[in-house]
């Protein structure tokens, strides 16, 4: 018997002419019947000595560091057999000898399906050791190669692969694309599933998402498994395409770098950089079969600078898969010293920048292990502390795991120890496999299935608990990621018909508007708009001129210094300027003041500036040309101080007077429209009052505030408004200024206290002259204090009073007089009646495709909902 099973692998063929898998070994045979002579066969197994083999597994945890053990006297006769054989059985078939051994904590019960041994090194090569740590490189390769070949020898279970066939129905994609569409046209955010798959170096992140593809995106490199796949983050985005029969695929182009060119790490761009910048500067449409190759290319250098594709299908959704470059290790702590060098720090750190986008579906991968050396969990959480976005997968489930289990217990306490419920457990094929399986899209995938097939058998030997079979295999996460995506994309669907039927409400609601105001444009209601707006509007000036906090006088307000700043300071006769000082006390110096209350503080602030202006000495030539020529001499005298003090009065104030008519203009004027923005205030508060919304205008009856709300939409009739009462007051100013005026124009004065002649001297000499000198002086302050005191009444009078008492009427007279022409005119009638016929006729087309829209999203929706089902 033991010469049977020395010499049985010698007679297995060639390695130049594979024999075609008809005649599969013992374990593909397993693997590819039906569940019920997959139990068959695995009874079969362990009466042969696979139970044995789980018995003995505790016996054989430290065979891992040596290829040959003696664990007991069986085993080492085993080991010694092919060193008895004939040296000539290696020559004779051209390749190192096959011997069938006995490997231990390797198998457990994958026994029952691998068969274990080890290749004899070549001349020249270096020789394994049977004891020692060299057989372990050795062993392992060969088992990876025994495994290949029993993979590549099954045959996938039809009822298998049509269970794991998740196809969505195409009506699915059909109604997506026009959901999508319905968004874009919507302008309504429709966030985009992505998916980043994060995990250290070596876990198969790259190789987990071509699994879920179906087809190889990178180039296996014998570093790989040291260095990881992908040393830049690579973006898949996959684009809904209806037109795309096939993937239609295309590399982005990336920014050209100049030699020495700062990076975005500050560091200089390498020469290798320089090699590829031709070769990257355009967008590349490539076959799917040419895309691992490309990728390679793009993928020389480590960095943070994303590689990105463009994925475009008819049978897939918007979906971006990410995958990171994985680092030699993730620490525990948040602090990235713990890594072995900058570089793993920068990846480490480029990886949590990639997850912490809060829409992104993160998928933490993870070689399946020991419970106590996971390290995901977490890193993990760091990002995403209720890990409610999270997805833990642990890859390489056969390899490391599965193979070694030899009781149902084992097996089950193994899944009930993670530390995260609903984790996924899978596992694909080796490294070497893959790569001869780059080319073929259709037997990638089938190699794919063929390994969970291979796992869910060994599984189903072990009687595993069927709690756990949502979790197991890629098929699983692929179900688990399409459902995840399609019920964030299906959530979105109610925000998009609340949008949509939002907008047919507001197309109904505008050509009701449209139609009433075409309603409006009726010559009475024009009249009856006008007499109310008009009414608000005077009623407004009138409140400001008596006092009123209602104009929000912090923001229309000013002080005297603003006023100042904005007119300009006062001036007198001789250009000078006459500033305000604080040491007079105006009242409400830095107080923000308009209307009425504005208006008294300039007339104060007039008579300081009156009262602060310097006298002006008359001269004897002055007082010699004012001497009357009838009259004594002292009448005389008295006359000439008289005219003397007037002229100089009249010289030294007009230019004030002017300056107050100026600055009493603007008060008036920006009281307009200060009282412009008090009835805007009424309508928007009348409107806000009566309507669910303050941005919805609706017409409601006159009583409550309509025609003010109308007059909105005549905005000329408003400008019409403003420019007639800033006209009525500029024509109040100039009256009130005129009047002003007529303290030196329409009298010639004279005190007749002083005709007694008491002041005067009895002799007409230059000493008479003198003493006349200092009574026009004397004279000079008394008519300033009268001139000041009564251009203050007089502007009081002609000015203010009339704001109130004759603007009301003007303004209602002048609008009350206007013809039906100049109506219609003033509220441009004509213009505003075309517009709103070519804004009903589009209302009504928008509303009749909104209609229609609404429609086709109701039946895309359905469809989307309804037929979706793995």
């Amino acid at each position: 018997a033991a010469a049977s099973e020395a010499k049985s692998p010698r007679k297995a063929p060639e390695p130049e002419k594979k024999p075609a898998p008809a005649t599969p070994a013992p374990a593909a045979a397993a693997l590819t019947t039906a569940p019920a002579a997959t139990e068959a066969a695995g009874a079969e197994k362990k009466a042969s000595g696979g139970l044995a083999a789980r018995k003995k597994k505790k016996e054989m945890e430290d065979a891992s560091a040596s290829a040959s053990s003696d664990d007991d006297s069986v085993s080492s006769e085993k080991a010694r057999r092919p060193k008895k054989e004939r040296p000539d059985a290696a020559k004779k078939h051209g390749t190192a000898r096959k011997e069938k051994i006995k490997v231990p904590s390797s198998t457990g019960s994958a026994g029952l399906f691998l068969k274990k041994a080890e290749e004899k090194p070549a001349k020249g090569d270096s020789k394994v050791s049977e004891g020692g740590e060299g057989g372990v490189p050795a062993l392992k390769l060969s088992q990876e190669k025994l495994e290949d070949e029993e993979l590549e020898a099954m045959r996938l279970n039809p009822a298998y692969a049509k269970k794991t066939d998740l196809k969505v129905p195409f009506p699915v994609y059909e109604a997506y694309q026009k959901i999508s569409e319905f968004a874009s046209t919507m302008y309504t955010s429709w966030e985009e599933a992505e998916v980043v798959f994060v995990g250290p170096r070596g876990s198969g992140k790259t190789t987990l998402i071509e699994s879920i593809l179906g087809h190889p995106v990178s180039v296996v490199r014998e570093e790989a498994s040291s260095e990881g796949t992908s040393r830049r983050p690579l973006f898949i985005h996959m684009l809904n395409n209806l037109s795309c029969e096939e993937p239609r695929v295309t590399i982005k182009r990336e920014q050209a770098k100049a030699k020495g060119e700062l990076s975005p790490d500050k560091h200089r761009t390498p020469l290798g950089t320089l090699l590829t910048v031709a070769h990257n500067a355009i967008d590349r449409v490539v076959n799917i079969e040419e895309l691992p190759a490309e990728l390679e290319k793009r993928n020389a250098l480590s960095g943070s600078a994303p590689i990105r594709v463009i994925y475009e299908w008819r049978y897939t959704w918007n979906l971006t898969l990410i995958d990171t470059p994985g680092s030699a290790t993730y620490s525990r702590s948040s602090d990235i010293e713990t890594l072995a060098d900058r570089q793993k720090a920068k990846l480490d750190k480029t990886a949590e920048e990639l997850v912490t986008p809060p829409h992104r579906l993160i998928v933490a991968v993870e070689q399946s292990q020991k419970w106590d050396g996971v390290q995901m969990v977490d890193w993990v959480t760091r990002v995403d502390p209720r890990r409610s976005r999270t997805i833990f997968v642990y890859t390489k489930f056969f390899h490391n795991t599965l193979r070694n289990m030899a009781t149902t217990k084992d097996l089950n306490d193994y899944f009930a120890g993670a530390p995260i419920n609903g984790a996924f457990f899978v596992s694909v094929f080796s490294a070497s496999l893959r790569a001869k399986l780059i080319p073929d899209r259709a037997e990638y995938a089938t190699k794919v299935k063929l390994a969970s097939q291979r796992d869910m058998n060994l599984l189903e030997q072990l009687k595993y608990d069927k709690n756990y079979s949502q979790w197991l295999e890629v098929h699983s996460l692929k179900k688990y990621i399409l459902e995840k995506t399609w019920k964030l994309y299906y959530d979105n669907i109610p925000k998009l018909l609340t949008s949509m039927n939002s907008e047919k409400s507001e197309m109904n609601k505008k050509m009701e508007r449209a139609a009433r105001e075409l309603e409006d444009l009726k010559l009475h209601n024009l009249r009856s708009i006008a007499a109310t707006y008009l009414m608000e509007f005077l009623h407004a000036v009138s409140r400001l001129i008596e006092g009123t906090s209602e104009g929000m006088p912090s923001l229309y307000g000013s002080t005297s210094e603003e006023e100042r700043q904005l007119l300009g300071e006062w001036i007198d006769a001789k250009k000078d300027l006459i500033k305000v000082k604080r040491k007079w006390k105006l009242p409400y110096l830095d107080i923000k003041l308009y209307g009425g209350q504005q208006f008294e503080r300039l007339l104060s602030e007039f008579k300081m500036v009156v009262e602060h202006t310097a006298s002006v000495k008359a001269t004897s030539d002055e007082l010699a040309n004012a001497e009357r020529r009838n009259g004594t001499s002292m009448d005389q005298l008295a006359w000439a101080a008289s005219d003397a003090a007037q002229r100089h009065s009249q010289q030294e104030f007009y230019p004030l007077i002017q300056q107050l008519s100026k600055r009493a203009v603007h008060i008036f004027q920006h009281l307009g429209r200060v009282a412009e923005n008090m009835v805007e205030s009424k309508r928007k508060a009348s409107r806000a009052g009566h309507t669910s919304s303050i941005d919805e205008i609706e017409y409601i009856d006159v009583a409550a505030g309509g025609l003010l709300d109308k007059v909105e939409s005549f905005p000329y009739f408003k400008k019409k408004v403003l420019e007639l009462y800033e006209q009525f007051v500029e024509r109040r100013a100039q009256y009130s200024q005129e009047r002003s005026m007529d303290e030196f124009y329409c009298t010639r004065l004279i005190y007749w206290e002083i005709t007694n002649f008491e002041s005067l001297p009895d002799d007409y000499t230059s000493r008479g002259q003198e003493s006349v000198a200092r009574l026009a002086d004397s004279l000079w302050e008394d008519m300033r204090t009268r001139i000041a005191h009564n251009v203050a009444l007089k502007c009081h009078h002609f000015f203010l009073v009339p704001m109130e008492t004759e603007l009301p009427s003007e303004l209602q007279s002048h609008f009350s007089c206007l013809s039906d022409a100049q109506i219609e005119e003033i509220f441009e009638v004509h213009p505003i009646r075309e517009r709103l016929t070519q804004e009903l006729a589009g209302l009504k087309t928008r509303l009749a495709k909104c209609e229609e829209n609404l429609k086709s999203f109701t039946t895309a929706a359905s469809s989307f909902s309804n037929s979706f089902n793995l």
